[in-house]
């Protein structure tokens, strides 16, 4: 029966508590070797699970189950338990060890290998050199050696056969020198072999070498001999012992604290003999030599206190003599477990002293069925963790009373009967349950198996086979034999006239399931056997000649002739013959014998009750009829064939015949009536059943072996090291945990450095949104998305230029690192350059081209100051750029700006912040935060590259290089009233109301509009979302409208869109799909030159669509720009570009001359928001330069003066024109600036071939 996870052991406390008793070593303690025997369902399995459960993984134990292995050789068995023993590991026990039975087991893999030269010691030589990994390694490295050098031939020659010597030598020498060539394990290993092996188990002649042992070893091997065989089977049990002696030796004695554990289930397979009532009709596998448990008894009655504790389990019984007396209640567990264990002792000594049997060594242990309390101890455990029905006092009551407390039946019966009730919500008699299937969570039955018939195969799993005739002979002779409340010789040979009685009470004997009488004169087979047997003699006999009444009338007659009288009206009664015993008890009755009440009840539980029993009364004698009729209401209840269900009204027909036989007086029957009574009342009231005592804690499901405490722990300061080391390591594993699922991790594991920042310095560490971005402030290399599913151009191209950023920060470092003596030595100052740097909208993405667009030109303007590798005129200091990410539409701007001021509080060289994102919120905030004085926070200068929102204009510390969108809308109305294509057009402002930057362009596109009264149509607003799910078809709707407006009012339409460039390529698809796409023209802002980014791509769509959407798209769009192209300065200029211009595009194409044929990096041509960004980190290293001493860069403070002060002779002159922040007001101290007058660029997007790109159209200044 194998043991429930979470159920403990029930009704085995004080085989629990010895086991549990033996596990931890003590000195000089020898170990029985407990054999625990019962009947199949007894619960064997179900103790070595628990002992099992309990052991692991702290003890070595190693399990065996015989009835699933194959061969139940001593070797095959032994081999298992090496292989489990093996792989065990402890923290304080180490690793286990078994050279000398690993060395055996390698001699017998090869015994059957010829030997070459007929010399079979040079053989075991090589086969033990091989163990020595070191020297024959040695020998062919340095044999290989010399024959490649160039010394002397005699010399080559001499190398090999020396060093063979040598491992020759290590083989055969003598203990004192062999420790000198071989380790210490292999030499103890092959002293072992010669002294205990050879001269002791082999008999071979003193001084007996490792080599001839094995030589011999293989002769016992190759022989046929049953003898020879033996001795094999005893050296490899002295082997596997003496393995398990050496390992508790020496210095590993302290700390191996727990003895090794072999659990053998099944172990009547071992025995080379098979015990079977019928000779068996097969032939019968061969038999194993040896007996392991017998070997390991002879072994450890010579070697007691070898550290193996071993727990079998076999069906047989084992001499009377030797089962210890039942356990009851009046002992505490623990003290019996002492007090059996210290008998066993007394008696395994006794038999040492006096060179007794081996059998003195094993301890035997009876599972016997459980009492009414265990049995309700069980029904407890089984239902703390399921809703059962049995709960009941009156149903435990009658379960136990019907499975006799066998483990298995109690169990199995629970769960049909659960069932059951789950079903047809009826309580069923628990008798009847062995006609149901067995619950199909019962491993080993067959599907469609009946309990009862599946309790019988358990019952006599020791007879082997399934269809062949010994089995159902078996069955048959039992099935008669089983009839008789016990057996005697004279019985036997009544009921088997054939066979010899007495041959077959020996073999009966030898079983578990029958118990002798303790003076020897009876055999008693288990109750519940008993039952089943009775149930299958009922139903189909046992055989033809021998149906149920013909067995039953024999032994009537047979107990008659004895005058036996219980028994004969025990089976008078199986008969049916009611009235004989209702008589018999009638007469005791009246003779005032109080013994018969006792009696009635015994015979009662004869089988052969059926419910078409009727009362035949053939005298009419009243008390006769009572008694007849109660002795029929008994039958009924007490019957072992009987299956009706235990009501109240079954024991109020008892209790009724009881009384009517006006017999209260004696005291048996009052006591019957009392019983009776308190039967009705439980069966009524169906009271809960006590639930029994609670389980020790060696017998519960939770319980688990602790290995015991060592102290002093052994190695303690290695100990302590690599604890420190470990807790080190540990907290090192949390910390990088946390980083892992907080920060974005580009560096890896073996970044120590980068992984602690991010406790003690966060401010350089990016952080995981839930879309896939890292945010934050960082000066590393790398792409800011975690785990993408897809990686963008544009992506790559960040990773690129984040990495030609930190190779410039490098060599920053590297200056600003030398000697204060080296006149090479210069300082640094560092920008935070703060972007989009990441997106997770909707692909193309274009706000992470906004990032794209800031890190060119910052890396443009940082590589042209710093001068790396160049011969110019090295900077009187360097700059070095720290990148920070707003996140897709600068979502996490504010956080961000939070990380950059925690990083301006560690690293006093930050002095300003460039970039800034686009117009949005966030950004806004953003800007509030750096630039605030709030306590000992000052803010940072910042210089705004292409955010045009006119709500960043006056912002503390707040400067930029692109004009407000003020004025970028008054260059794009002026453009539109005055050319000659758009003057007449009907406008259409389409905008995003919840997008801060589009809305607010809108509003100054309709001032201006209304405020030039020009030819333009008046306007007409549109609105759209972004980012939703219906973007494309509420465009699709706003174009349609916009068609039919302009048709009503007999216009051209102009779309004035001031959106955002990622929307632009599905605005151009509704548009060349609508009735008016020919008369459209678009005019946008500056957000679409992030469309340039990637060279408008996202507009031509793909190879299919190039051609038509190029077409379409060829001089149709129309967008204000921050910056001309070179193209356009030289038209502004009249063809000669300003020196700044002319540097910036030198600089941009060299860049992209070394990027190669595959460009990660200025995939396309320089544009408007390239400008600005170079031009903003050029603005703050002019400031710099002017606020700078001979010795000290600016703070802060200093440098926002600087800044302040552009204009007049400290005019910006950028690549994107003049910037100029006209005079400060005194008592404005903090207040930033926008630059005066700057010039607004309109660019037409034209075909060019296949391609698209922008063309110069006017500079609005």
């Amino acid at each position: 029966m194998a043991l429930e996870p979470d159920l403990g052991l029930v009704g085995r406390d004080s085989t629990a508590a010895l086991l549990a008793s033996l596990i931890d070593r003590k000195a000089r303690r020898p170990l029985p070797i407990v054999v625990a025997y019962g009947p199949g369902g007894s619960g064997k399995t179900t103790l070595l699970d628990h002992l099992e459960r309990r052991c692991r993984p702290d003890v070595p134990l190693a399990r065996v189950d015989l009835d699933e292995t194959g061969s139940k050789s001593c070797r095959d068995v032994l081999d298992a338990v090496f292989g489990q023993l093996r792989r065990y590991q402890n923290a304080h026990f180490g690793r286990m060890r078994l050279p000398r039975y690993e060395l055996l087991r390698l001699a017998q893999s090869t015994a059957a290998e010829p030997e070459e030269d007929g010399d079979p010691h040079r053989r075991a030589r090589q086969l033990l050199a091989h163990r020595l990994t070191g020297l024959p390694r040695i020998a062919d490295v340095v044999g290989s050696l010399a024959e490649s050098s160039p010394a002397p031939h005699w010399l080559t020659r001499l190398v090999r056969p020396l060093l063979s010597w040598l491992i020759t030598l290590a083989v055969v020498a003598p203990p004192k020198i062999r420790w000198l060539l071989a380790p210490r394990r292999f030499a103890a290993t092959w002293r072992w072999y010669e002294k205990v092996a050879g001269e002791g188990v082999l008999g071979l002649a003193k001084g007996c070498k490792v080599d001839e042992v094995i030589g011999q070893v293989w002769h016992l091997l190759r022989s046929e001999e049953r003898r020879d065989r033996l001795v094999v089977d005893r050296l490899l049990v002295a082997a596997f012992l003496a393995d398990l002696d050496g390992a508790y030796k020496g210095h590993r004695r302290r700390r191996r604290r727990v003895n090794c554990v072999l659990l053998l289930d099944g172990a009547d397979l071992l025995s080379p003999f098979e015990v079977n009532l019928f000779p068996p009709g097969r032939t019968a596998p061969e038999p194993p030599v040896s007996d392991l448990l017998e070997l390991l008894a002879e072994a450890k009655l010579r070697h007691p206190e070898v550290p193996l504790l071993v727990v079998a389990t076999k069906q047989a019984t084992p001499d009377q003599q030797d089962i210890p007396p039942q356990d009851t209640d009046e002992f505490d567990p623990g003290d019996a477990a002492h007090a059996r264990y210290h008998g066993w002792r007394q008696r395994f000594e006794t038999a040492r002293a006096n060179h007794g049997p081996a059998g003195a060594a094993v301890l035997p242990v009876r599972l016997r069925p459980f009492t009414l309390a265990q049995t309700r101890q069980f029904l407890h455990e089984w239902n703390r963790s399921r809703d059962s029905t049995v709960r009941s006092a009156a149903l435990v009551a009658e379960l136990h009373e019907v499975t006799k407390g066998h483990p298995l039946a109690v169990r199995l019966t629970t769960q049909v009967v659960d069932r059951l009730y789950r079903r047809d919500r009826v309580i069923p008699s628990v008798r009847a349950v062995f006609a149901q299937r067995v619950p199909r969570e019962e491993a080993g039955a067959e599907p469609d198996e009946k309990v009862g018939d599946y309790l019988l195969v358990r019952f006599l799993q020791r007879f082997r086979g399934s269809d062949v005739p010994e089995r159902a002979q078996t069955r048959r002779l039992l099935t008669r034999l089983a009839a008789p409340r016990r057996l005697d010789l004279a019985t036997i040979q009544r009921l088997v006239p054939d066979r010899d009685a007495e041959e077959i009470w020996g073999r009966l004997s030898t079983y578990s399931f029958a118990d002798r009488s303790a003076d020897g004169r009876w055999i008693v087979l288990h109750p519940l056997l008993r039952e089943l047997l009775g149930a299958q003699l009922l139903a189909h006999g046992a055989g033809a000649e021998y149906p149920y009444e013909h067995v039953h009338r024999e032994l009537r007659n047979h107990y008659t002739m004895l005058g036996r009288q219980g028994d004969r009206l025990y089976h008078a009664l199986a008969l049916g013959d009611t009235h004989v015993v209702a008589s018999h008890l009638s007469s005791r009755l009246t003779r005032g014998d109080s013994r018969w009440v006792a009696d009635l009840e015994v015979i009662a539980e004869a089988p052969g009750w059926r419910h078409s029993r009727q009362l035949r009364s053939r005298l009419n004698w009243p008390r006769v009829r009572r008694v007849e009729e109660l002795l029929i209401a008994v039958w009924k209840l007490r019957s072992s064939t009987s299956t009706v269900r235990r009501s109240a009204e079954l024991f109020d027909d008892v209790l009724r015949a009881y009384r009517n036989l006006d017999a209260a007086g004696q005291p048996a029957v009052a006591d019957q009536l009392s019983f009776y009574r308190n039967q009705v009342r439980l069966a009524e009231d169906n009271s809960i059943a006590e639930p029994g005592p609670a389980l020790p804690p060696y017998s519960t499901g939770e319980d688990r072996h602790p290995y015991p405490a060592v102290w002093p722990p052994p190695h303690t300061l290695r100990r302590t090291a690599v604890a420190v080391v470990a807790v080190l390591l540990l907290g090192y594993g949390g910390i990088y945990l946390r980083h892992q699922l907080v920060h974005c991790d580009r560096d890896g594991l073996f970044a120590p450095g980068r992984v602690l920042d991010s406790v003690f310095d966060p401010s350089l560490m990016l952080t995981k949104s839930a879309q896939g971005e890292c945010y934050g402030v960082t000066d590393g290399i790398g792409n800011f998305m975690h785990d993408a599913n897809e990686t963008l151009p544009d992506d790559i191209e960040v990773a690129e230029l984040s990495r030609l950023i930190a190779e410039q920060n490098d060599q920053v470092r590297r200056e600003a690192a030398r000697p204060a003596e080296d006149d090479r030595r210069r300082p640094y100052a560092t920008i935070v350059v703060a972007s989009m740097l990441s997106s997770a909208n909707e692909v193309p993405r274009r706000d992470l081209s906004a990032g794209v667009n800031e890190l060119r030109g910052a890396y443009l303007a940082q590589r042209a100051w710093n001068r790396f590798n160049t011969p110019t005129i090295k900077p009187p200091f360097l700059i070095r750029l720290v990148l920070a990410n707003f996140g897709g539409n600068s979502e996490f701007a504010q956080h961000t700006a939070e990380k950059i001021q925690s990083l301006v509080d560690s690293d006093p060289t930050v002095i300003g912040v460039s970039g800034m994102g686009q117009t949005r919120d966030s950004t806004i905030r953003a800007a509030e935060i750096l630039g605030s004085a709030i306590g000992p926070w000052q803010g940072i200068p910042m210089v705004a590259s292409a955010p045009t929102g006119n709500a960043f204009s006056g912002k503390d510390y707040f400067f930029r290089i692109a004009p407000p969108n003020q004025r970028q809308a008054e260059a794009a109305i002026s453009f539109a009233a005055n050319d000659s294509r758009l003057r007449d057009s009907q406008p259409f402002l389409l905008h995003d109301p919840t997008d801060r930057y589009s809305a607010e362009l809108k509003d100054d596109y309709v001032r201006t509009l209304l405020r030039l009264r020009s030819g333009l149509g008046e306007p007409v607003e549109q609105t759209y979302e972004a980012g939703k799910s219906n973007t494309g078809n509420l465009l699709a709707t706003r174009v349609k409208e916009m068609c039919e407006i302009a048709a009503q009012r007999k216009r051209k339409p102009l779309l004035i869109y001031s959106g955002r460039a990622n929307e632009m390529p599905t605005l151009l698809e509704k548009l060349d799909d609508s009735s008016c796409d020919r008369d459209t023209v678009i005019l946008g802002a500056d957000d679409l030159s992030q469309l340039e980014t990637a060279g408008y791509a996202d507009l031509a769509g793909n190879e299919q669509q190039r051609a038509r959407r190029v077409s379409y798209v060829d001089g149709r769009l129309y967008f204000t720009t921050l910056g001309p192209t070179e193209e356009g300065w030289r038209r502004i200029t009249g063809g000669q570009p300003p020196a700044e211009a002319e540097q910036f595009f030198t600089q941009h194409a060299d860049a992209q001359k070394e990027q190669g044929g595959q460009a990660r990096a200025f995939r396309s041509g320089p544009n408007g928001h390239v400008m600005l960004a170079y031009d903003a980190v050029n603005l703050f290293l002019d400031a710099i330069e002017r606020a700078r001493t001979d010795t000290t860069l600016p703070d802060r403070a200093k440098l926002y003066a600087a800044l302040r002060a552009t204009t007049g002779s400290n005019l910006f002159r950028g690549v994107t024109g003049p910037v100029d922040f006209g005079q400060a007001d005194p008592e404005l101290l903090r207040r930033g600036a926008d630059p005066r007058g700057k010039q607004v660029i309109v660019q037409q997007v034209i075909a060019d071939g296949n391609q698209l790109r922008s063309a110069f159209v006017r500079a609005v200044t």
